[in-house]
């Protein structure tokens, strides 16, 4: 007969520290990045309070974006690279909402309020795939260990 000696288990593997870290980070770039954003449109743009809200309104396209993104992972099977792609593609967008670029647009008023909803608009839809889509990648890596339940899952996600 051959003799199995059981792995022990890692540090990292054992409370489970790449799931929390991964939502840790989702979590703080996201929220760090509309917190950052709403103080750019003010003092950099120049939009007035209200116009911020309207502004901000357009991450009413998460729930349309979220339906779109998770159905074509689901179809491509390709979580991973789409969830890389989104993420590039939301830093992207959103990075082109710079002082600088407000800076180049400075004598537009309206063409400023909407470059500002537009490129908001497009940023949010790519970044409505990351929270779905994080989610299916951290079910798939956790259902791979044999005490996985519901509630494990849960504490990973509440711990981000």
């Amino acid at each position: 007969t051959v003799n199995t000696v059981a792995k022990p288990e890692s540090f990292v593997q054992r409370w489970l520290i790449m799931p929390k870290l991964l939502y840790l980070m989702l979590n703080c770039v996201i929220y760090a990045m509309h917190m950052m954003g709403t103080k750019t449109f003010v003092n950099d743009w120049g939009l007035k309070p209200y116009e911020v809200g309207y502004v901000t309104s357009m991450m009413c396209i998460n729930f349309f974006g979220a339906i779109f993104w998770s159905n074509l992972a689901d179809k491509t099977n390709k979580y991973k690279a789409i969830l890389i792609f989104n993420t590039i593609a939301f830093a992207g967008f959103f990075s082109l909402l710079t002082p600088k670029i407000a800076g180049l647009l400075s004598g537009y008023s309206l063409m400023k309020k909407v470059y500002t909803a537009v490129v908001y608009l497009i940023a949010n839809f790519f970044q409505s795939a990351l929270f779905p889509l994080m989610d299916a990648n951290i079910i798939g890596t956790l259902s791979n260990n044999p005490n996985f339940t519901k509630d494990m899952f849960g504490r990973q996600r509440l711990f981000g």
